[in-house]
């Protein structure tokens, strides 16, 4: 997909990655889904976008948003909430029926 959308548009554009989770990428000590991201993002060419509405918690164990937050931007991660996504749509151009 890289290859097809800069012989389209020219590499002077930048092409995103959008990701969109229920949970907010977690801080889990066997996962740290937030860390590979963050790590993603810093060496790779694409705008790393990623959404979410929740946060993981169950009896043993919960992520922590703001850590996950913070490691995700400091790589260059553009973290958005749901509720955020309509209103950037809409000044990109796209409308909504609801």
């Amino acid at each position: 997909m890289s290859n097809e959308f800069f012989s389209e548009f020219g590499c002077n554009e930048r092409a995103y990655l959008m990701m969109f989770s229920h949970y907010v990428p977690c801080t889990l000590a066997s996962h740290q889904c937030a860390s590979l991201i963050g790590q993603y993002a810093a060496q790779s060419e694409h705008r790393v976008v990623v959404g979410y509405k929740d946060i993981f918690e169950d009896d043993k164990e919960a992520s922590n948003e703001k850590k996950a937050k913070k490691v995700m931007i400091k790589h260059g991660a553009l973290v958005i909430f749901p509720g955020s996504l309509a209103t950037i749509a809409r000044k990109l151009g796209f409308e909504f029926n609801n």
